[in-house]
C-alpha cells in the first residue's frame, strides 16, 4: 500500500501554485505519459502525426506554461509579468502545427480528427503546465474515449469510411443497374450519390458512384463477381 503522506507529497508538488525544479519535473512526466497515450491511438491508426508528434507538444507545452508561471513568479519586480501571454501565444501557435496534418485531396479532406487531437493535447500539456491535475487528465480520457469509442461506434454505424468513386461501364444504352444493387450492398459499399452517362454511339452507359467504402478492406472479391454479371465491360474503384 502506497504511503498517504507520500501521495500527499506528490499531488501537492503537482498542483502547487508556486513551481519548484520538482513540480516542474512531475507535471512534465505526467505530461509525457498523457501525451504518449493519445499518440499511441493515433499511431495506430496511421495518422500522419503519431507518439512523437503528440509526446513533444504536451511536453512542451508543459514546459511553456510553467516558464509562464515561473516568470512572475522568480522576478517578481517585472511590471509585465503575466501567465497567461504564454498561454495565448501556444494555442495561436499550435493551430498552425494541427493545420499542417490537414489534407485535402479533391473533394475530401482528412487529418481533421488528428488536427484536433493536436489541438487538444496542447491544451492538456497547458493544464498540467499550470497545475491543473485533474482536469488535464480529465481532457486526455476524454480525448482517448472520443477516438477510440466513438470510432468504434462510427465503424458500426457506418458513419464514416474511404469516399471513392465507383465507375461501371455496361454494355448497351438500356442497361439496368438495379441487377447489380445486391452485389454493392453485399460488400459493404454505401452508395451516395449517381451520375448517368450514355453514349449511343457505341452503345455503352456509364454508371459514375460516389461511395463510402469500409478503410483498409480490399474487394478484389467484388470484382469478381462484377466480372461474373453480364453486360459488364469495365469497373474501376478510385479515390477521390
Amino acid at each position: 500500500m502506497p504511503n498517504p503522506l507520500y501521495m500527499n507529497h506528490f499531488f501537492d508538488l503537482l498542483c502547487a501554485p508556486d513551481l519548484t525544479a520538482s513540480s516542474v519535473m512531475l507535471r512534465m512526466a505526467v505530461s509525457l505519459l498523457l501525451g504518449l497515450l493519445v499518440g499511441f491511438e493515433r499511431q495506430q491508426k496511421r495518422e500522419g502525426a503519431g507518439i512523437r508528434t503528440f509526446t513533444l507538444i504536451s511536453i512542451s507545452c508543459t514546459a511553456a506554461m510553467c516558464l509562464s508561471i515561473w516568470i512572475p513568479q522568480s522576478y517578481p519586480h517585472l511590471l509585465n509579468g503575466d501567465p497567461g501571454r504564454v498561454a495565448a501565444q501556444i494555442i495561436t501557435g499550435v493551430g498552425f502545427l494541427g493545420a499542417g496534418c490537414i489534407i485535402q485531396s479533391k473533394a475530401s479532406v482528412h487529418g481533421m480528427t488528428t488536427a484536433a487531437s493536436v489541438w487538444t493535447t496542447a491544451i492538456m500539456g497547458m493544464c498540467i503546465g499550470a497545475g491543473l491535475l485533474l482536469p488535464g487528465i480529465i481532457l486526455a480520457l476524454s480525448t482517448l474515449f472520443v477516438l477510440v469509442v466513438l470510432s468504434i461506434f462510427e465503424r458500426r454505424a457506418r458513419l464514416n469510411g474511404d469516399i471513392k468513386i465507383l465507375s461501371i461501364t455496361f454494355k448497351g444504352a438500356d442497361a439496368d443497374f438495379a441487377t447489380i444493387v445486391p452485389l454493392i450492398h453485399q460488400h459493404h459499399l454505401l452508395v451516395l450519390n449517381t451520375n448517368i452517362s450514355k453514349d449511343y454511339v457505341l452503345d455503352t452507359t456509364r454508371y459514375d458512384l460516389k461511395v463510402q467504402a469500409l478503410p483498409g478492406k480490399s474487394y478484389d472479391r467484388f470484382f469478381q463477381n462484377l466480372r461474373q454479371q453480364a453486360g459488364i465491360l469495365s469497373a474501376t474503384l478510385s479515390n477521390l
